[in-house]
């Protein structure tokens, strides 16, 4: 982590002194819910940058995922790294794609009063099956699962912690998922001049009133380029066993029956549960 530090310190120090701050854009969401995806069309707009060519930032997605996980708030060193991008980026918009900064909204928007947010929503069953083919993402359900018997980002609370090792991947993954459609959903509702709540399928089928919608919201001056789409990525989860669809579809059900929606005007909830019930 030093050594990274170090590394952007030296390329982007000029800026701690200088530089005017633009703007920022940070995409938000769970992770493979398309949030990359939504994070390269942004990146492709010339009054938009993420200073990293379309991946995460390093300087600053581990202090990020980190301090989510661990339902810690985000340090002042990271709201400092934060500046310092803004400041690099411009005169372009900073862009960044920590998703699970979705957990530090409250951080952001007190050190950023003028941030947007652009959330992402995405099938859970969909998610799921992306999160099992993803190594990197099926980390989250064991690095940190141990370290707390609850973990608002995973989903975990004391009455399921006892039994959350033995829940398959797909069941963590609902669960995650749960959460964070649930605080994406309050969170939105808290900030509705700061948010944009995006429909993943909706994106990739009819991306031209989305890309309109966020024009309007970025207040930006040109046009998107519409991007290709993988159409087939849509139909990835018929791939699950019937057993996951079984799991997922139980652990949605359950969630929010408790925790339940004031509408379904951002997550599109009985939609999505369509699937699982064979509807």
């Amino acid at each position: 982590m030093i050594r990274t530090n170090l590394k952007y310190f030296l390329k982007y120090g000029r800026f701690i002194f200088g530089g005017k701050e633009t703007g920022q854009v940070f995409v938000v969401g769970t992770g493979r819910s398309g949030t990359n995806f939504m994070a390269r069309v942004l990146n492709a707009h010339v009054e938009i940058s993420d200073l990293s060519g379309g991946r995460e930032n390093s300087f600053v997605f581990g202090d990020v995922a980190r301090r989510a996980v661990q339902d810690k708030k985000l340090g002042q060193f990271t709201l400092k790294k934060y500046r310092l991008l803004s400041r690099a980026a411009s005169p372009r918009i900073f862009l960044d794609q920590s998703h699970p900064n979705l957990w530090h909204i409250e951080e952001l928007i007190n050190a950023f009063p003028k941030s947007k947010f652009i959330g992402m929503v995405r099938c859970p069953y969909s998610v799921a099956y992306s999160t099992m083919k993803h190594d990197n993402v099926k980390r989250w359900f064991f690095d940190y699962a141990g370290l707390t018997s609850e973990s608002r980002f995973l989903g975990l609370t004391k009455d399921i912690a006892e039994n959350y090792d033995r829940y398959s991947i797909a069941q963590k993954s609902a669960l995650r998922w749960c959460a964070h459609m649930y605080r994406l959903d309050k969170v939105t509702r808290m900030h509705k001049k700061s948010f944009l709540v995006v429909n993943y399928e909706q994106l990739c089928r009819r991306p031209e009133p989305i890309l309109k919608a966020i024009e309007n919201f970025l207040e930006l001056d040109h046009e998107f380029s519409i991007p290709d789409v993988n159409l087939a990525s849509l139909d990835k989860k018929r791939q699950l066993l019937d057993k996951d669809i079984d799991f997922i579809t139980r652990m949605v059900d359950e969630y929010f029956s408790v925790n339940r929606l004031e509408d379904e005007n951002f997550v599109p909830l009985k939609r999505y549960l369509e699937f699982g019930k064979g509807v």
